[in-house]
C-alpha cells in the first residue's frame, strides 16, 4: 500500500542562517540565462550547498530540464561538501513540460525518504529547476498520483515563492498590524496585543512578528504584560509549506523565563503564528534539530495548533 506523504518543510537550520548555504550570485553571473544555481542538500542534511552551473542548452526546455536533474543526483563522488539531492534508489519515471510547468512523476520509493530529505529534495529540486527560462513553476507525483500534502489534497504547482530562503528573498516593504501573544503578569495566560510593523525586510512578516514579541510590550496601558520569550532567542529560520509553519529556533529557547510557564512560552508563538493566518500548525526545531521534549514540555516534537483556551477571556 502506497504510504501517504507526511511534510516536514525544511528545517533549514542555520544557527547563523544558512551558514552552509553560499550567498549571492553565481560566479560570473550576468544576465546569461544559461548560468544557475544548483542546490545540494549538505552534508549535515540540515541547510543546502549551492553550486553555480552553466547549462549547455539554455534554449531547450526539455533538455536543460534533463541536464538539472542529473547533475542534482551527482555529485562527483570524491565530493564531500555536498550530498545528492535526488538520492540513490529515487527514480524518475517520467518528466512532462506543459505551460511552463514541469511534472516529474517519481517511482514508488519517493516514499522510502525520510521527512528531512524528502523536503531537502524537494526544496532543491524546484529550486534549481524554477531558474531554467520557460519554467514557472514544478509539480511532483508519484507513479502517476498527485503528491499529497498534510492537508490530503494535492500539494499542486510549486514557484520560486513556495521556498523561501533567508537572504534569497526580495526586500519587501512592509505596513501590517498583526497581533502578538503575550504573558499576563502571573504567567499564566495570553494577553492579545494588536502592533504595528512597518519595515523594509527580507524577512517574512511571521519572523518579524516573533521577533517584536521577544521585546516587552511598548504602551504603558501594557504594564504588567510580559515577554513570555528570551530576549536573546534568534529566530533562526522559518517556512511555511501546506499550511504548516516549520520554525527553526536558537538554543537560547531552552531558557525558562522567569515567573512564566513553559506552556505559555510555546502558544505566545503558536497562537501569534496562527493568527497571521498563513498557517494553520506549528513545528518547531532546535538549532536544526527536531527535539522530542524541551524543559517540561514533554510533546516538543508534535505538531502545535492554535490553543485559544490559553488566551485571558
Amino acid at each position: 500500500m502506497m504510504k501517504k506523504a507526511i511534510y516536514w518543510l525544511i528545517v533549514l537550520v542555520l544557527a547563523g542562517l544558512l551558514t552552509a548555504c553560499q550567498k549571492g550570485t553565481p560566479q560570473n553571473q550576468t544576465s546569461d540565462k544559461n548560468v544557475i544555481w544548483l542546490y545540494y542538500s549538505n552534508p549535515a542534511e540540515d541547510g543546502f550547498v549551492k553550486v553555480d552551473y552553466v547549462l549547455t542548452n539554455p534554449e531547450d526546455i526539455e533538455k536543460s530540464v534533463s541536464e538539472v536533474l542529473f547533475r542534482l543526483s551527482d555529485t562527483e563522488e570524491d565530493n564531500t561538501n555536498r550530498y545528492k539531492a535526488l538520492l540513490q534508489g529515487i527514480i524518475i519515471e517520467k518528466t512532462v513540460i506543459q505551460d511552463g510547468n514541469v511534472n516529474i512523476d517519481f517511482g514508488e520509493a519517493y516514499y522510502d525518504q525520510t521527512n528531512i530529505q524528502e523536503a531537502l529534495m524537494r526544496a532543491a529540486v524546484v529550486k534549481s529547476l524554477i531558474q531554467i527560462e520557460g519554467v514557472d513553476s514544478v509539480s511532483f507525483s508519484v507513479n502517476g498520483a498527485d503528491l499529497l500534502g498534510s492537508d490530503e489534497m494535492p500539494a499542486g504547482l510549486m514557484t520560486k515563492d513556495t521556498f523561501l530562503i533567508e537572504g534569497e528573498n526580495e526586500v519587501n516593504e512592509v505596513d501590517q498590524t498583526v497581533t502578538l501573544y503575550y504573558s499576563n503578569e502571573e504567567g499564566t495566560k495570553l494577553v492579545p496585543v494588536k502592533k504595528r510593523i512597518v519595515s523594509k525586510s527580507n524577512k517574512p512578516i511571521e519572523q518579524q512578528a516573533l521577533e517584536e514579541l521577544c521585546k516587552s510590550p511598548e504602551s504603558t496601558d501594557k504594564k504588567g504584560y510580559i515577554s513570555p520569550l528570551p530576549v536573546e532567542l534568534r529566530i533562526n529560520q522559518i517556512q511555511i509549506l501546506d499550511n504548516v509553519c516549520y520554525i527553526d529556533l536558537s538554543k537560547e529557547i531552552e531558557k525558562v523565563v522567569p515567573g512564566v510557564e513553559e506552556e505559555v512560552t510555546i502558544y505566545s508563538m503558536v497562537n501569534t503564528l496562527t493568527a497571521l493566518n498563513s498557517a494553520y500548525q506549528i513545528q518547531f526545531t532546535i538549532d536544526g534539530k527536531k527535539r522530542n521534549e524541551l524543559n517540561n514540555i514533554k510533546d516538543f516534537g508534535n505538531v502545535f495548533s492554535a490553543n485559544p483556551e490559553l488566551n485571558v477571556k
